[in-house]
């Protein structure tokens, strides 16, 4: 009777503290976005993907990689939604990235880097000393959107 209870106190304890640990996951992430990453928001509250940040312009993107094409499927509030034709392995989508928007924006790739997300699909892009404003670099995103 006592290996039974034994057994069956420590099946509760154990859902017990799966319970919390999953309570605390949900209330430690942040709210930033519906991702949660609010270390690629927009400090100055700003809204859309697309914002100042001092003399850099900040991009924040959700990849994509394995497609067919690199092309702008969306752009939302938060990001804006590019599928890479790159396996994300050794970085090569993180290159084909930053290629891809140098292209599509005209300016040398050595001006585009690669802030954050280096091994998620949210990813956070800065332009140094833009050459464009940016409603300007909205408009070429907007006008580079293609569903497939």
């Amino acid at each position: 009777m006592s290996f039974l209870l034994n057994k069956q106190s420590a099946f509760l304890l154990r859902s017990r503290i799966i319970a919390r640990c999953k309570s605390a996951e949900r209330n430690s992430k942040p709210s930033a976005d519906s991702q949660g990453n609010s270390q690629i928001r927009n400090p100055q509250g700003e809204g859309g993907p697309v914002f100042r940040q001092g003399d850099k312009i900040g991009i924040r993107v959700h990849a994509k990689p394995c497609a067919h094409k690199n092309n702008i499927t969306s752009i939302d509030n938060a990001y804006v939604h590019i599928r890479i034709a790159a396996q994300p392995l050794d970085g090569k989508a993180n290159k084909k990235l930053v290629e891809f928007m140098a292209q599509l924006l005209g300016c040398p790739k050595s001006t585009i880097e690669l802030v954050q997300g280096k091994k998620t699909n949210y990813k956070f892009l800065h332009i140094i000393h833009p050459k464009n404003s940016i409603t300007d670099i909205v408009d070429t995103l907007r006008a580079n959107i293609k569903l497939k």
